[in-house]
């Protein structure tokens, strides 16, 4: 995820790469980081736009 911030990743894109179903996938990356796949995007989306503006 981190590798690809600026692309729009979906659910199914990251299920596919787990070779998972979506449903499995969304459950156990929950109960794996505590946060659904959507809402840890944003949380890293926001930490680096947060470490982009302090460089400049």
């Amino acid at each position: 995820m981190r590798a690809r911030l600026a692309e729009d990743i979906g659910l199914d894109d990251l299920a596919n790469e787990a070779r998972l179903s979506p449903f499995h996938f969304a459950r156990m990356f929950k109960q794996t980081v505590g946060l659904p796949p959507r809402a840890y995007l944003t949380q890293l989306r926001v930490e680096r736009a947060c470490e982009l503006l302090e460089s400049t």
